[in-house]
């Protein structure tokens, strides 16, 4: 596991991805297919937004001890295919603003609790049964933001 301050630099460090991507990728080269199953450079964007969001709530309810918040699906292809076709209608800028918030919100959650609090323990969003600390989840999210960044940006290097 990552000390908080390397969380902190892969958070960063993916922001830094995002931003220069945003940058230098025109609308049309977010829309346009890159994976085998069709999925473009946006709905990457909005995948890992939404499953940022799920481990937000997570986060936000045991820092606050209050019920762990109840996701009736199960973690699938198939969960992550509906999501991809039900974001498809929000626009690229939302979908840039929404990714820039889950940024800005886990860089507060680091920043704002001290290590015992970030030790504590809580489920997963993918299985409420999987008990993992709040830092392990957040550095688990930033490494899969990381991953779909870098999958997105092999498509497009920069010049």
């Amino acid at each position: 596991m990552n000390t908080l301050s390397e969380t902190l630099a892969i958070l960063k460090a993916n922001r830094q991805q995002h931003q220069a991507m945003k940058a230098h990728l025109t609308p049309a080269d977010w829309q346009k297919p890159i994976s085998p199953e069709g999925w473009s450079g946006k709905d990457y964007l909005a995948h890992i937004a939404h499953w940022d969001g799920l481990a937000l709530q997570c986060i936000h309810a045991r820092l606050a001890e209050a019920p762990a918040p109840v996701f009736p699906f199960i973690a699938s292809d198939e969960q992550n295919e509906r999501w991809r076709i039900e974001d498809s209608s929000k626009p690229l800028d939302t979908v840039h603003a929404w990714l820039g918030g889950t940024f800005d919100t886990y860089q507060r959650v680091l920043t704002e609790h001290d290590e015992e609090a970030l030790q504590q323990q809580l489920g997963m969003p993918w299985n409420a049964s999987a008990q993992h600390t709040i830092i392990w989840l957040i550095e688990h999210m930033a490494k899969h933001e990381k991953e779909h960044l870098s999958y997105i940006e092999s498509f497009f290097p920069a010049e």
